[in-house]
């Protein structure tokens, strides 16, 4: 019964690349007191949203709006990013390209682990430790805050 839906829960998954940074770009948005702004570009994004659904939904159906939500969160976090740049020129990340390296990993298991058909509930806790063990191969720094 589930099968059609597969393709859109496949688009759906990789926007994990964008969730994790997001909250953490969203957090600090929250921090600079700019709440006004997070919500004004939350609200063009679900209109964008919107308006994107109504033109890629007769064309590619359930995926076509997986499609639109996937453009809308890039391009959310790509403003809030800049903005968060530009109220606190300080702010950096070098190691961001190691982070999205084990969440594109940890999608890539994800798929792996379901052509296996691996539990639901054992494939979060192997797709868990896949991420966690990226990072820890990355040397990401955040893993000693963890540690602490």
């Amino acid at each position: 019964n589930y099968l059609p839906a597969i393709p859109s829960w496949q688009i759906l998954i990789s926007t994990l690349i964008f969730i994790f940074p997001g909250m953490i770009i969203g957090n600090a948005i929250f921090a600079y007191d700019q709440q006004k702004l997070f919500i004004k570009v939350l609200a063009i994004g679900t209109i964008t949203n919107i308006i994107l659904d109504l033109i890629l939904i007769p064309i590619w159906g359930g995926p076509g709006s997986a499609i639109a939500t996937l453009i809308v969160q890039f391009f959310i976090n790509l403003f809030l990013w800049n903005h968060l740049k530009k109220v606190n020129p300080l702010i950096k990340f070098p190691n961001l390209i190691k982070i999205f390296s084990a969440a594109l990993g940890l999608i890539m298991a994800l798929f792996v682990f379901k052509y296996f058909n691996v539990n639901f509930i054992v494939n979060g806790i192997l797709v868990s430790l896949v991420y966690l063990a990226l990072l820890f191969l990355l040397k990401e720094p955040i893993l000693k805050l963890v540690k602490k």
